[in-house]
């Protein structure tokens, strides 16, 4: 936890149970019927959180939308878009065969997410429900997946994702203002699973500790662990390397995100990097000509060979880079891009879902109307 965040929890502290007490009149509001709740014509998978910061939702996002595709049900995501000026939208960021709007229009996550996944269509707006329903009747999306969407709840979600850092799952275990909980840790109860990330972090006698915790707060859910993995490094023209072809390499890290450590403990975790020197910005931070040419300076003079950031981050540096064009001679910007490696367990509780179960009747059903079906595949499908 940085300096300023400390200040303001310090200060916020007197307001912390003012706005618990809100959260819960607003959580039972919904409950209760007395706030509306909108369903949708199609299933909605939400994943969010229940700490302010970083708990790694984008890349568990994109983990479930490539699960879901992976089995022929057509997911589609929908984003708030973060400091994008979609406004209430729909925004059209991906219509899943190409990119159509700027990180200025949508934010720098779905943008990259779109970058990443390629063939998932994705809108943004405040609106939400709004911007499901284009995706849905407008791009032929059959499940929504909702990003960062625990405290939505203006739309039913089918499936429930808690994401909770292994480390601290519980923060600071103080509500903001004054701590780092959106709202009071016993709301995990409404959730179907709660997924505990990063979990490469921690011993497994000390992720066994904070498993039973969890399931202490709320005995009826269940609680997976995951783990961040190396997929492998990206340059500024775009080609996929090796980790290997940094191993030796003196490195400059920089980042803009919620929780940076988390980004500064996976490069030391990396024994092949050599980090020399680091930089945090705030989270989603708009990067400008003015701040590479000092990160650049900053990095020469410690004697880096290159600079190493984000996916986040890169998605927006790389423009940078490309439009303008003294800075290409300058050091090389590397991507490192990561996957997050789910529990079997928590997969398996989603394929028995009765939503999934139904989904993947309708694909085999489709698939054998075309001619297409695969018999080692159907034997794995829900039998219709």
């Amino acid at each position: 936890m940085s300096s300023s965040h400390s200040l303001i929890f310090t200060l916020g502290r007197p307001f912390g149970p003012i706005y618990g007490l809100a959260m819960r009149f607003r959580n039972a509001a919904y409950r209760n019927g007395i706030l509306r709740t909108r369903r949708l014509p199609c299933p909605v998978i939400s994943i969010g959180n229940i700490s302010l910061g970083g708990t790694g939702k984008t890349p568990h996002v994109i983990a479930m939308a490539k699960w879901l595709m992976a089995r022929g049900v057509k997911a589609g995501i929908i984003s708030r878009g973060y400091r994008g000026k979609a406004g209430k939208g729909p925004l059209v960021v991906s219509d899943g065969s190409r990119t159509i709007a700027r990180i200025s229009q949508a934010g720098d996550e779905p943008i990259m997410m779109a970058d990443i996944l390629g063939n998932v269509p994705i809108v943004v707006g405040s609106d939400r429900y709004n911007a499901a329903m284009r995706a849905i009747s407008k791009l032929g999306v059959e499940v929504i997946i909702l990003d960062d969407g625990f405290q939505h709840l203006r739309l039913h979600r089918d499936l429930d994702i808690i994401l909770m850092p292994a480390a601290s799952p519980e923060g600071n275990s103080r509500i903001f203002p004054g701590g780092d909980l959106r709202e009071p840790i016993t709301s995990i109860s409404r959730a179907h699973a709660v997924l505990l990330t990063r979990s490469e972090q921690l011993q497994p006698s000390d992720l066994d500790i904070q498993r039973k915790r969890i399931q202490e707060l709320a005995r009826d859910v269940p609680v997976f662990t995951s783990k961040t993995i190396m997929r492998g490094l990206k340059n500024r023209k775009g080609e996929r390397l090796p980790m290997t072809a940094a191993a030796g390499m003196r490195l400059y890290a920089f980042c803009g995100l919620g929780d940076p450590d988390a980004f500064w403990q996976t490069l030391n975790g990396l024994k092949s990097l050599k980090v020399v020197g680091t930089r945090a910005f705030r989270d989603h931070f708009n990067y400008t000509v003015p701040v590479m040419e000092n990160l650049f300076k900053d990095a020469m003079e410690a004697g880096t060979d290159a600079l190493i950031t984000t996916s986040k981050d890169y998605i927006k540096v790389v423009d940078l880079l490309k439009t303008h064009p003294h800075m290409k001679s300058l050091l090389p910007v590397l991507n490192l891009e990561i996957d997050v490696q789910i529990e079997h367990g928590f997969w398996k509780l989603l394929d028995n879902m009765p939503f999934m179960k139904k989904l993947s009747c309708d694909t085999h059903t489709r698939n054998h109307t075309k001619g297409q079906a695969n018999t080692a595949q159907g034997q794995n499908m829900f039998s219709c």
